[in-house]
């Protein structure tokens, strides 16, 4: 017997690996890394296996986790659904041939997979199997289960479809006194405490049913049944839909990335030359001749040396400007070059976050979500104009400038202590959206003791706070072993310098103190040679096909979702992207005429409101009108009357004034009249007198006429 033990901790397996040998001397057993949250190390296992040609006989899906707080898996997988079911899946996918082949008629190979009781409280949603609506830990783990059940039931189909020796069931081991309640709230974690020892199964005993179902003669032939403490039991009534079952086995295989094969199609056997297996050098021609490019987003405090260690990287000269300390935000300033080593032409954009970090308090949560969102808008702003050019009637993908961000180097300072809040938060908010390489910058600032250290604590918080940082692939045979121990040296340590020094008889890149000279491509001094050869010289592609088929890929998703269109409709049946849009501009006719019906009675009933109104004021205005009008007649009337009363007076006057300027005229007349006889009797008196005083003189007989009068009108006056 061959016993190979699978998990994520290297301790742990080793541990298992020696109690088993000890207890049983003449077992092979060797334990072998897998991380089911990362589909590149399922797959690196399955070929690893594969390797060693052994059989397979039995195989036991038992990891999982339970009731952990929202977080994804390195492939952006919600962690329940990832691990749990998306891990066993693609790993029992690609070693079902291996099983096929290791099974016979008198002895199946099996498969164990177990699920838990909490699956009969589980509802799978197709539509939103990554619990982006509405997170619940309970629920995410429930739903895991029961699509472990569902699994299950349908692999059996088809395998016994195809006359496959190979007999798949699912088991529940019961409540076992494991970590696997380490999540749970700590008033919990108390009354687990408490009662563990007496009401849960030990791990001996949650055990007894996977082994059951991989050992017991009675089950041999026996496939597609759920298993509780040895016996054949009844599971969630969901779990028996088979139209479920297939739509999860298809969801399945598209979120790992497995095709199915299509039995219609046949494998032909050549028996000459054709000439295809000249495609790779046409695409290389192709590709060659378009050039590439590459862009880079640089994340880091101001003078952290982001700049001098792009200069190092492509061995040139970026003409960077000098970026103050004192900037009062952040901004990120992209900048584009042609590159050309040999006959192979780079576009390289270079976007460098300029004031980040800087002058903040770094504990302050809001100033930290300003500083770090600045950056989440900007990748954003990429992939949407990416996705604006993609949904063009007239596209042009084939000469269209990508600039979304293909890698993006993290600066930490070297502080040799801890992560900062504002390097953590940062980095978990772009983790889905960039494959992020974190790099200690300065690293000749601290003792390679120190370097170390910080090394492993920045790892460690980077793990206990959900961080998924960009690992270098490890599933492609060429690059697994030089990844593998890459993944290890994470972060790197770098130095950077465009000055040469002279060491022995050859000029090197380096940076010369007092102390000493540290040579930037000496890797005993620091990691930059591993860090280029990383980035540039292995996975350069790999980065950029991470940005397009994962980071762009959930992007596009997302936004698509938000503008209504699914993969398939309510009966969960696929739709075309035609009737997607149909069905969306029925409802948005729809919306439109009932918010045009909404709009036409709020008018009516403001054109009523206003009618209302304004009949309101012209009665008020009829009433104020009809009293002026009163008040004008009775002003008109008292008008009137003092108008007759002031021409009767006037005509009063002018009799009077006529009256008086007769009498006036009168009164005139007679004293004229009067002067007159006055001055006639004057000149009587005149002449009287002189006749009295001259008797001879001689006296005519007009005057002797006025001297009778005068006398007369004397005496007349005497008598008076």
């Amino acid at each position: 017997m061959h016993i190979i033990i699978a998990g994520n901790s290297e301790n742990e397996g080793q541990e298992a690996v020696k109690r088993i040998k000890e207890e049983n001397l003449h077992q092979k057993v060797e334990f072998i890394h897998l991380d089911l949250t990362s589909l590149k190390s399922v797959h690196w296992f399955v070929k690893t296996f594969n390797d060693r040609g052994l059989p397979l006989h039995i195989l036991v899906n038992n990891a999982g986790v339970m009731l952990v707080p929202e977080r994804t898996t390195q492939d952006g997988f919600e962690e329940h659904i990832g691990l749990n079911y998306l891990g066993h899946f693609l790993l029992t996918k690609l070693l079902l041939d291996k099983l096929k082949q290791s099974g016979c008629q008198e002895s199946s190979a099996r498969i164990v997979t177990v699920s838990s009781a909490t699956h009969y409280c589980g509802e799978l949603d197709l539509e939103d199997l990554q619990s982006c609506s509405c997170y619940s830990s309970h629920r995410a783990y429930a739903q895991s289960k029961l699509a472990l059940v569902l699994f299950t039931y349908y692999l059996q189909q088809r395998l016994t479809a195809e006359g496959s020796h190979v007999m798949t069931n699912a088991v529940d081991p019961g409540v076992v006194n494991t970590d696997l309640y380490q999540n749970i709230c700590w008033p919990a974690q108390l009354l687990k405490g408490l009662v563990a020892g007496l009401l849960f199964r030990t791990p001996e005993e949650g055990a007894s049913t996977s082994i059951y179902a991989a050992a017991a003669p009675e089950l041999e032939g026996v496939g597609g049944c759920y298993l509780y403490n040895g016996q054949r039991t009844k599971s969630a009534d969901a779990s028996y839909d088979e139209e479920l079952q297939s739509r999860l086995w298809t969801l399945s295989c598209s979120l790992v990335g497995i095709q199915e094969q299509d039995t219609n199609v046949r494998p032909l056997s050549l028996s000459g030359h054709v000439g295809f297996d000249s495609l790779p050098d046409q695409l290389v021609s192709r590709s060659t001749g378009q050039g590439f490019c590459f862009n880079i987003l640089c994340i880091g405090e101001t003078g952290v040396g982001k700049s001098t260690l792009m200069d190092t990287l492509f061995n040139t000269n970026f003409e960077n400007s000098e970026s103050t300390h004192f900037e009062p935000k952040v901004k990120l300033r992209a900048q584009t070059y042609q590159l050309q080593e040999s006959n192979v032409q780079l576009k390289l954009t270079v976007v460098n976050t300029v004031g980040f970090g800087d002058q903040m308090n770094k504990e302050d949560r809001q100033v930290i979500y300003v500083f770090y969102q600045h950056v989440v808008n900007y990748i954003d702003a990429q992939f949407e104009s990416y996705l604006q050019e993609e949904l063009k009637i007239k596209r042009s993908l084939h000469n269209y400038h990508d600039t979304r961000i293909h890698a993006c180097l993290y600066f930490i300072a070297p502080t040799g202590h801890s992560l900062k809040s504002l390097d953590l938060v940062t980095m978990k908010k772009l983790d889905s959206k960039v494959n992020i390489i974190p790099v200690i910058a300065k690293a000749d600032t601290i003792s390679k003791s120190e370097l170390h250290k910080f090394k492993i604590k920045i790892m460690s918080e980077l793990v206990s706070n959900g961080v998924q940082i960009y690992q270098f692939p490890i599933d492609d045979e060429n690059v697994a072993k030089i990844n593998t121990t890459m993944n290890s040296h994470l972060p790197f340590a770098v130095v950077g310098s465009t000055e040469e020094v002279k060491i022995g008889n050859k000029m090197v890149k380096a940076r010369q103190y007092p102390w000493g000279v540290v040579q930037v491509e000496n890797e005993s001094h620091c990691d930059f040679v591993k860090l280029r050869e990383m980035l540039i010289c292995v996975n350069m592609e790999d980065l950029r096909e991470q940005t397009h088929t994962r980071h762009y890929e959930l992007y596009r998703r997302c936004k698509l979702e938000e503008m209504g269109f699914t993969d398939t409709d309510a009966e969960n049946k696929p739709v075309s992207l035609q009737e997607t849009y149909e069905t969306k501009r029925q409802e948005f006719l729809f919306e439109l005429q009932k918010r045009e019906e909404e709009m036409r009675q709020m008018f009516v009933q403001r054109v009523k409101e206003k009618e209302t109104e304004l009949k309101d004021a012209e009665r008020e205005l009829q009433g104020k009108f009809e009293h002026l009008k009163r008040l004008h007649q009775e002003e008109r009337v008292k008008l009137d009357e003092k108008k007759t009363m002031l021409e009767d007076e006037m005509s009063g006057f002018s009799k009077r004034k006529i009256a008086a300027e007769l009498l006036q005229a009168q009164a005139f007349t007679g004293s004229m009249n009067i002067k007159k006889d006055k001055d006639r009797k004057n000149e009587l008196v005149y002449l009287f007198l002189r006749k009295i005083t001259n008797p001879f003189h001689h006296v005519s007989t007009e005057q002797q006429v006025l001297q009778t009068i005068f006398i007369h009108s004397i005496g007349v006056i005497k008598d008076q």
